[in-house]
């Protein structure tokens, strides 16, 4: 029975709406309001979505926790979640490590901690205390829910803001291909990824229906998410001049609305300074991530000199003595992927961070062509800005997961993906890399 009716569910991306019975002298009933609602393709297809890609990933999940072969968990500061059981053992706990536990440390003791745990914007660790409080005391769950919701109505917006200039299959295979990312998963778990597209999103779509100061007050939540968010200046700056024109004589909306961007950045320092007596003590944290300044050509070049097809170079007391990428090539099984060494190797080799941002760099080169200049403006500028900061343990660390956020690049995949077997090719490759993804992840290996 929960077999076909996943079935029918997947159906509903693709087949048409189906029709609700209605008479003309009965008023229609509750459930026929319903059915009504959901045959709408703006609700169904990305309640579809998030609903079969969300089972998966949580599947995903919940094997990993059957698996042995894991890391022990890295503490962040010394603190480490007490362990978790029966049914939440599954469910919840792989979806909060790594910076799971500097959320949670920062939800429970605050910026006065530590000077480190100012490098993590506070908006999502305050929604996670807050929700750990009406769910007395179960943090984890709180923020699993936080991000889970947060990725629906994202997909809900998003989905809206893409049938106004596009199809409506560029809108859904958009939502197809982002959900089933390599690094997806990040939106179910402990992680800010959802809040912020969430927040990014709604500030394209409050700016594309000239509604400037809501767009401006996306803009500063999604500043007071993550650094990112300043990057929102850009291409509401293109919308704003786009529909407004360039006399300010002839300007219908108050340009004001655009300094709510940098002014959640500008209410962060100010908190920072009152805790700290250092506004930029957020940036000077960054060096605890061996983060150094660079240019994007020279941080380039230093991440591929980091790709290492044998043991972890940088790390020498890992232990880990086997060369991941002959292993593969020699021994092409799953008895290989699962084992600890090919796994810590591979994870550590720098080699899927090189991938990723080898991809998001020719997407965005594509999206000029073929996006409005507001939509691969910000492509671009969330392409560059993490290529400043490079890492000496992974230059180009994170990329893999700074995507998520980068939503006109799945545009730009869906609008490449135009002949339905590329398409299908694209969502099984996907489909593929973020379950090996989500499996290392929830077990203590480095993906982004």
């Amino acid at each position: 029975m929960f077999g076909s009716q996943v079935k029918r569910l997947a159906a509903t991306i693709v087949d048409a709406p189906p029709r609700v019975p209605a008479t003309a002298s009965e008023p229609p009933t509750t459930r026929e309001r319903l059915l009504g609602v959901l045959a709408r393709e703006g609700v169904r297809v990305p309640l579809a979505v998030f609903v079969l890609s969300r089972i998966y990933v949580f599947l995903l999940g919940a094997i990993a926790m059957q698996i042995d072969v894991t890391l022990a968990p890295v503490a962040a500061l010394g603190y480490f979640m007490p362990p978790l059981y029966g049914l939440e053992h599954y469910l919840l706990q792989p979806w909060r490590n790594w910076d799971g536990h500097w959320y949670a440390l920062i939800a429970l003791e605050g910026y006065g901690y530590d000077r480190a745990v100012t490098a993590f914007y506070p908006l999502y660790p305050l929604l996670l205390h807050w929700g750990a409080w009406l769910l007395d005391g179960r943090l984890v769950l709180a923020g699993v829910l936080i991000s889970n919701v947060c990725f629906l109505a994202a997909l809900f917006l998003l989905y809206r803001l893409l049938a106004e200039d596009f199809s409506a299959t560029i809108a859904r295979r958009t939502l197809v291909l982002l959900a089933l990312f390599p690094t997806a998963y990040y939106f179910s778990a402990v992680y800010s990824e959802s809040l912020f597209l969430l927040l990014a999103v709604g500030a394209f779509y409050a700016a594309r229906h000239n509604w400037w100061w809501l767009a401006g007050l996306c803009g500063f939540l999604a500043t007071l998410t993550r650094v990112h968010g300043i990057l929102l200046l850009l291409p509401l700056g293109i919308l704003f001049l786009k529909q407004q024109g360039w006399n300010p004589r002839g300007w219908r909306a108050n340009p004001m609305s655009l300094v709510l961007v940098p002014a959640g950045l500008l209410v962060y320092m100010a908190y920072l300074r009152r805790i700290w007596d250092d506004p930029l003590v957020m940036l000077k944290a960054q060096k605890g991530w061996d983060r150094y300044q660079a240019t994007p050509i020279q941080t380039l070049i230093d991440g591929v000199k980091q790709v290492n097809g044998c043991a972890v170079r940088d790390w020498p007391g890992a232990n880990v003595n086997s060369c991941w990428w002959p292993q593969i090539v020699q021994h092409p099984s799953i008895g290989t992927i699962r084992d600890l060494g090919w796994r810590w190797g591979l994870s550590e080799s720098n080699a899927t961070e090189l991938a990723f941002t080898i991809l998001l760099i020719v997407l965005g080169v594509a999206a000029f062509r073929l996006l409005p200049l507001a939509y691969s403006s910000y492509l671009a500028a969330g392409i560059i800005l993490p290529l400043w900061s490079p890492s000496k343990v992974h230059a180009l660390m994170s990329m893999g997961r700074f995507a998520l956020i980068l939503f006109p690049a799945f545009i730009v995949l869906a609008l490449v993906a135009r002949w339905r077997p590329v398409y299908a090719a694209l969502v099984v490759v996907s489909a593929i890399l973020l379950a090996f993804f989500a499996i290392q992840f929830a077990s203590w290996f480095w993906v982004a």
